[in-house]
């Protein structure tokens, strides 16, 4: 009796629990959501926790799982996202920056999927798919960031070093280019260009100073110029004429005329007097022995580096020109001293006031 008692106890349970589950139905929740059921009391849809997904279309007891490299944040969410460039998927929850000049792909699963940029590139962690090369002007530093080139240095895009301007050329255009200075100047530092000054000429961007014997005398100056025969060169910036009883055959200097020979103002050459003449007062002219005015010998004798030849001739009429020709280069070789004078006067007058204004402690 027992027994049977029993039999019929599971018998009645077991037809309670095939109702129950012929009564079940999972119902279809919204996207974000999973059906939940335990008993009649208690039913319904519930929110997908983070890291998973539902997207309401067909009924659901639990919610699907985000793909590696995707994530869901929070819970209740419709689908996954992917991972950023430049950050790599943990836990399905969340996404991790890589480091400081690694970056990496969209949809990420791995912190091994971060990968260092290479030189000359750079990344900031999850600002881009790949790295970045650093742009023309500046240079890669520590994969992490780009550097604006030093004054006078360029560099190419994607640099991790800048290289400096040749000699004569500047940098401009923020570093991203380098271009020649006029001819007649030079560079300062590769920076900027300055016109070569005074007493030197420009070329290839550089200044030269003036081989002697030549002037330069403005700055910015492209060649020099050879001072003539009876002048000298002063500072490579002017041309001095040679005074009386002197001569210049160079342009750099003015040597005394021999003795027995004579120069006016400005010769490139010296005069020899007549027989029986001297050459008085700084060989200026020439003088017989009583004191008077002597003439010259003709034709005249050239006094030059390298001698000078000497070809007498005694004829009377030839001494009588010879002496008005004479007196008439005096005259006119005193009107040019004086002007050379006051000329050279206001030069040194300049050169002492340019002086006094570059140097106002002197």
């Amino acid at each position: 009796m027992k027994s049977v008692i029993i039999l019929a106890l599971i018998f009645a349970a077991f037809q309670a629990v095939t109702s129950a589950s012929v009564n079940f139905e999972v119902k279809v929740c919204d996207a974000g959501n999973y059906y939940y059921y335990t008993s009649k009391t208690e039913n319904g849809c519930r929110n997908c926790p983070a890291g998973t997904w539902a997207n309401g279309t067909v009924p659901l007891t639990k919610c699907e799982p985000c793909a590696p490299g995707f994530y869901a944040p929070d819970k209740g969410y419709k689908w996954c996202s992917p991972c950023g460039a430049g950050t790599y998927e943990e836990d399905r929850t969340t996404c991790s920056k890589c480091p400081y000049g690694y970056t990496s792909a969209v949809g990420s699963s791995s912190k091994d999927d971060c990968g260092v940029c290479v030189r000359g590139a750079y990344s900031k962690s999850g600002d881009s798919r790949y790295c970045k090369d650093c742009p023309a002007g500046t240079f890669e530093v520590n994969r992490n960031s780009c550097l604006s080139c030093p004054p006078g240095m360029v560099s190419d895009e994607g640099s991790s070093e800048c290289f400096t301007c040749p000699a004569g050329w500047i940098a401009v255009n923020n570093g991203t280019q380098c271009l020649p200075c006029p001819v007649g100047s030079r560079d300062v530092n590769r920076t900027s260009c300055e016109l070569c000054p005074e007493g030197t000429f420009g070329d290839s961007g550089k200044c030269t100073t003036c081989p002697a014997g030549s002037i330069a005398p403005l700055a910015g100056s492209l060649t020099c110029t050879r001072c003539q025969p009876g002048t000298f060169e002063y500072k490579k910036t002017a041309c001095f004429v040679c005074a009386a009883g002197t001569y210049g055959i160079d342009g750099i200097s003015c040597r005394q005329c021999p003795a027995l020979t004579i120069s006016g103002v400005g010769s490139s050459n010296c005069t020899q007097c007549s027989t029986g003449a001297v050459a008085v007062k700084g060989n200026t002219r020439c003088q017989d022995e009583d004191g008077n005015e002597a003439g010259v010998q003709m034709p005249t004798t050239v006094i030059s580096g390298s001698g000078g030849n000497n070809n007498n001739t005694h004829n009377s009429s030839s001494q009588n020109h010879t002496f008005f020709y004479v007196l008439g280069l005096g005259i006119i070789g005193a009107l040019v001293f004086v002007g050379v004078s006051i000329r050279n006067r206001k030069l040194e007058y300049e050169l002492q006031r340019d002086r006094l204004i570059s140097h106002p402690a002197l």
